[in-house]
């Protein structure tokens, strides 16, 4: 009688190992297949990332080009300002009168300021833009 219930004892200590071992596989099975569905949307969103950004690089290039066209004209124009005011000063200065006082003057100065500032903000933008690449 103590063989038969020590054999008992043995398959049921088997079968309870196997349902654990069971329920470790059902577990880590739910686990894996939570992870692909984690993955596919972690792939999916970075494929779109991908492509964004390769469809985007020509452009980018071709906005830096731009970009410093545009800071080219700006100093031109800038430095025909700068001897507009110039002049304006030593005709001013000729007539013995305030250089501020001619029409205009105060704002074209205040004008190259802002320009100015715009186009480092331009220029400053392009260098970013270039590091990327």
């Amino acid at each position: 009688m103590k063989k038969i219930v020590s054999i008992e004892k043995q398959e049921l200590s088997a079968e309870k190992v196997e349902l654990a071992i069971a329920d470790d596989i059902q577990r880590v099975t739910n686990a894996l297949n939570s992870q692909i569905s984690i993955d596919d949307r972690v792939t999916k969103e970075s494929v779109k990332f991908y492509s964004d950004l390769v469809n985007k690089i020509p452009k980018a290039k071709e906005q830096i080009k731009t970009n410093r066209s545009v800071v080219k004209a700006t100093d031109s124009k800038i430095n025909i300002a700068e001897n507009t005011l110039k002049e304006a000063k030593r005709a001013a200065d000729d007539l013995g009168v305030n250089p501020k006082s001619i029409d205009g003057y105060n704002e074209l100065e205040q004008l190259i300021d802002r320009v100015q500032k715009s186009q480092k903000n331009v220029d400053e933008i392009s260098d970013r833009l270039q590091r990327l690449f």
